[in-house]
This record gives structure tokens, sequence and C-alpha cells, in this order.
């Protein structure tokens, strides 16, 4: 090919070449976010998780049904400073088995679970919670 349907073709291919926006990856930091954080701790230990499970609620965006889903790591791997200086420093009023890392998915309501939406490739999110 040559001249203008080369360029023609080239353009043609560009949107299967450039990536396309279905997944990604962000680090999200705010003013007051240790607020939202304890806010959510709040929300941990008023829901009995072990009796009802999984913290669920409906919402309604974009004209579509969606589930919040509200749960937290078993076992995330964050622990409260042991050295006396740290805790001096810092507040940890978060319990004494260490500080919980919150795990919140939305997903269509018309699924019953996050991992069907996932496993019939819809759209949804997944966000981890931790304090920094």
């Amino acid at each position: 090919m040559r001249g203008q349907d080369a360029k023609t073709a080239v353009s043609g291919l560009r949107k299967f070449l450039l990536p396309q926006p279905h997944e990604f990856s962000a680090y999200l930091k705010w003013d007051n976010s240790l607020s939202t954080y304890f806010r959510l701790v709040s929300l941990y230990k008023m829901h009995d998780f072990e009796e009802y499970g999984n913290l669920r609620a409906g919402i309604e965006f974009a004209n579509e049904e969606w589930t919040v889903e509200f749960s937290y790591a078993d076992d995330p791997g964050l622990t409260t400073p042991d050295d006396d200086t740290d805790r001096g420093r810092f507040d940890w009023r978060l319990g004494k088995d260490g500080v919980p890392e919150f795990i919140v998915r939305v997903y269509p309501s018309a699924y019953p679970s996050f991992k069907e939406a996932k496993d019939d490739n819809r759209k949804r999110a997944y966000f981890r919670v931790r304090p920094q």
C-alpha cells in the first residue's frame, strides 16, 4: 500500500492497537482518608459477619441496579506497631486482633455474587481499603 491507502489502513487498525479502558488499578489518597477508614471500622464492628455473612446493600446508579458488598480480609497481614515509641505517636484504637483491611465489591444486582458477575465477564468494581 502506498500514500493515502496506507494511512487509512493504519488509522483503522489504531483502535485495536491502543490500550482499551477495561481494567486498571489505582492508589487513591485524599484528605481526611483515615476518617473514612474509621467509619468502615465502625460498620465492621456493628455487623455480625459470622451470623449474617457479608453486608450487602442495593443501589441505583446510571439507571442500573447494583449490589454493594462489604467484607473484610480474614488475614490482611497488617498489624499495629510493637514499639512503645510508635504506640505513643499513633492512636491505634482498632482492636487487639490487628488492623482490619476492608473489601468493597460492586456488581450488577442481577447476579447473586461478585464471582458470578466476574465469571460472566460483567462490569464490576473491587476495592481494598486499608490505612496507610
